[in-house]
């Protein structure tokens, strides 16, 4: 885990926004840096390493919406600057989303 991920999984780790979130969880096949199943919404952090893979990117989040997952992407710079900003975006769309974990057809 990189420092700025451990940042936010040292947030999340307690039942941020008041649901259980998990680290490094495998989600439809692919390692989400941070999961809530209970909201199905992936946050992941991008350093870096994710220049030049915005195609990957996007496939893995069309992927994962194609299942109702919403994906939050963070950038690790941001976090350094300003994680209480970066915090408030993961609070607004858990509050902005429904609990109901699965859609029928992938129960």
């Amino acid at each position: 885990m990189s420092p700025p991920e451990g940042k936010i999984w040292h947030r999340l780790r307690f039942g941020f926004g008041g649901v259980e979130w998990f680290s490094q969880a495998i989600v439809i096949g692919y390692v989400a840096d941070f999961f809530c199943p209970e909201k199905r919404i992936v946050v992941e952090v991008d350093s870096s390493y994710h220049v030049g893979r915005e195609k990957a990117d996007a496939k893995r989040d069309a992927d994962m919406g194609k299942f109702g997952i919403k994906v939050l992407r963070i950038q690790a710079s941001d976090i350094n600057r300003n994680i209480s900003a970066e915090l408030m975006a993961i609070l607004r769309l858990v509050e902005a989303t429904e609990d109901n974990l699965w859609p029928a057809q992938y129960k």
